[in-house]
């Protein structure tokens, strides 16, 4: 047992297992785009992560990936998309420590306005 104060200043016993240590990796991220299909692809490594112990987020302009391999190690990552993307059209793929996403391109011309010209 150690002693470790808290917030208010008074000491209190915790166990080896509260004091646990954890490495948080950075995952390694390779990205693609396929200028065609207006699809862009992500492979990102997480080796040794189970599918049901991985997180994803996912918004127009930026993904955040949480993912636990053990009670010591997890993978973190949080990053902006090189291009606007559409989250409805997001396909993952986990298998073994690989996953895949293939994700649309926002076209930026989507929601513009025709304009009638006299």
């Amino acid at each position: 047992m150690e002693m470790v104060e808290n917030k208010n200043n008074k000491l209190k016993e915790t166990s080896q297992k509260e004091n646990k240590f954890q490495f948080r990796i950075i995952p390694t991220v390779y990205t693609t785009y396929n200028s065609r299909s207006k699809e862009l692809n992500l492979e990102i490594h997480l080796p040794g992560v189970k599918k049901e112990n991985i997180q994803l987020k996912i918004l127009p302009e930026l993904f955040d990936l949480r993912a636990k391999k053990d009670e010591s190690i997890f993978y973190a990552i949080s990053e902006y998309f090189p291009y606007e993307i559409n989250p409805d059209t997001v396909e993952a793929h986990y298998e073994n420590g690989m996953l895949e996403l293939k994700v649309k391109i926002k076209d930026p011309m989507d929601n513009a306005y025709s304009i009638n010209i006299d």
